[in-house]
């Protein structure tokens, strides 16, 4: 509830959030609450008010974020499910480091109406489970309109657990050559990826590759809305969104900016660049790079659509490294910080632009750490996302691959 900040741990919300309400509703039970990267401006695990956050598979390795505590108590048995918030990746990467089936649905599918927002337009909150059943199970219990998020338009809720028991056989699987080799990527990461995409053809899965070059440039699209706008939405003005109908979170925004203005040196250094970033760009550019990163989100998203026009799914690495090694607290540079924090957002972060639906499947090992596909649909296709999921982890044991 403090969104990994000591600036906001005396905050106490006044109400539940829809979705939890709902699970709450379908029958689950609440155990704890999961920290979170210092307010979700993060993709690593390093960067929480209470300390670094371990991968439960390699002490030593990180569990990534921001929704970190989330994959570390999931993939350590402490909990069956969990909910993560996505923005740029925050709940598949430790999807994926952790080993973890995670799903960012749709853009709007899952209302985000009472918790706190980062980027109105990037919101995205969603199921992690270690399997896939539970994790259809806990999609079905949260999706559906809520009068109260502004985010949700045309909202079309599937039979997810129905999905489970369809098969894959028929499903024609795109592999994206830009979402492997990129900077810095372990080729050993891919080729394990590649390795899994094999046995969809064995699934009955028409499975080929496509090129969009674009894909390469989608980060850079993400990073001139999420940057500029959380610094905007969520650190100066505490999550509540001008020009934004729905709900909004007042004693929130009370809290953020009495904290802000009292302790601004608490900040994690993460929140602080953004800050700075947002403030830079609003003073020498006026908003005008936010502008054309909104434009752009939609050439980027006809792109992808293009490929839905022969295709069912489109796949990649979620991450394309393993787990890093988690930092000396006490001898880590500034520059390393921010690396550590940002370098897993180059394939997810694409698709909270666009919003479509995408997720991470666990697809194999590497020494000890996980390694994750993901695997993209049409808007409001999460069915195709469980039906090939379900099929894969029904025919072989992950962690044998």
């Amino acid at each position: 509830m403090t969104i990994g900040t000591s600036l906001l741990e005396s905050y106490v919300p006044d109400i539940d959030v829809t979705l939890v309400t709902r699970i709450l509703d379908a029958g689950a039970t609440i155990l704890g609450k999961a920290v979170c990267g210092a307010f979700c401006l993060e993709g690593s695990s390093i960067t929480a008010s209470t300390g670094l956050i371990p991968n439960p598979h390699n002490l030593a390795h990180a569990a990534d974020g921001s929704s970190s505590g989330c994959g570390a108590l999931v993939a350590a048995g402490e909990v069956d499910l969990a909910v993560g918030a996505d923005q740029g990746g925050s709940l598949r990467i430790p999807s994926s480091w952790c080993g973890l089936h995670g799903l960012k649905p749709s853009y709007g599918l899952v209302p985000y109406s009472g918790a706190a927002s980062l980027e109105f337009t990037l919101d995205h909150v969603g199921p992690m489970a270690n399997s896939i059943e539970d994790m259809a199970l806990l999609l079905q219990a949260m999706a559906g309109p809520d009068d109260f998020d502004s985010r949700q338009h045309g909202c079309q809720i599937g039979d997810y657990t129905g999905a489970l028991n369809r098969g894959a056989k028929g499903l024609k699987i795109a592999v994206l050559k830009e979402g492997f080799a990129r900077p810095g990527s372990d080729a050993k990461v891919d080729k394990k990826v590649r390795a899994a995409l094999c046995r969809f053809e064995k699934l009955g899965c028409t499975v080929n590759e496509v090129s969009l070059p674009l894909h390469l440039d989608a980060v850079h699209i993400w990073i001139a809305i999420a940057r500029e706008g959380a610094a905007q939405n969520m650190l100066k003005s505490g999550g509540v969104g001008a020009n934004q109908q729905g709900y909004q979170i007042t004693p929130l925004a009370d809290a953020s900016a009495r904290a802000l203005k009292q302790r601004p040196d608490d900040m994690a250094d993460t929140a602080k660049l953004t800050l700075l970033f947002g403030e830079y760009m609003q003073r020498h550019y006026h908003g005008r790079y936010y502008a054309k990163g909104q434009n752009l989100r939609h050439t980027l998203r006809t792109v992808y659509d293009s490929v839905f026009k022969d295709y069912d799914l489109i796949a990649l690495p979620t991450v394309t490294t393993l787990a890093p090694l988690l930092p000396d607290p006490d001898n880590c540079s500034v520059a390393q910080y921010e690396h550590d924090a940002h370098d897993s957002l180059l394939n997810p972060s694409a698709f909270n632009a666009t919003g479509h639906p995408a997720s991470n499947m666990p697809c194999g090992m590497i020494g000890d750490l996980p390694v994750g596909l993901s695997f993209v649909a049409r808007h409001f296709d999460e069915e195709s996302i469980i039906r090939a999921t379900a099929a894969f982890s029904e025919s072989i044991d992950w962690t044998k691959i």
